[in-house]
C-alpha cells in the first residue's frame, strides 16, 4: 500500500510540473494602429508596431469573426488612429512569447497565431 501511495504521489507530481510548463499566459501588444483594408476583398489589415495583421473582413467571415464585427473593429481602430490613441490586443501565448513573435511566427501580413481574443483603448 505504501509503494501504492509514493507512485500515485510521484504520477500527481510529474503532472502538476507537466502541466506547469504547457501553462499559456496572457500577453498585451499595445501601439497606436494604422490600419488600412484592401478594397477588393474588404480584409482589415492592423499595424500597432509589431508588424501588420490580417484581422477580420468587412465583406464576409474571416478569421472566426463575423462581418458585423470586423465592421465595430473597423471603425474602433480608425477612431484611435485618428485620435493617436493605442489600442491594446490581448492573446493566450506559450510562456516566454512576444508581440514581435507573433509575426515572426507566421509571417507579415497573416493572421497572428494565437489569434487575439480582446482588443481595448489602452491609457
Amino acid at each position: 500500500m505504501k509503494k501504492l501511495f509514493v507512485v500515485l504521489v510521484l504520477v500527481c507530481g510529474l503532472i502538476t510540473v507537466t502541466s506547469q510548463s504547457r501553462a499559456d499566459e496572457r500577453i498585451w501588444c499595445e501601439g497606436i494602429p494604422n490600419s488600412s483594408m484592401n478594397i477588393m476583398w474588404g480584409i482589415l489589415y492592423v499595424d500597432i508596431g509589431y508588424g501588420t495583421w490580417d484581422l477580420c473582413s468587412v465583406r464576409e467571415d474571416r478569421n472566426g469573426i463575423h462581418k458585423e464585427t470586423c465592421q465595430v473593429i473597423q471603425k474602433a481602430l480608425l477612431l484611435a488612429e485618428s485620435e493617436e490613441k493605442k489600442v491594446q490586443f490581448t492573446f493566450d501565448v506559450s510562456s516566454g512569447t512576444t508581440c514581435a513573435d507573433l509575426i515572426n511566427t507566421n509571417g507579415d501580413w497573416h493572421a497572428p497565431d494565437p489569434f487575439p481574443y480582446h482588443m481595448n483603448f489602452s491609457k
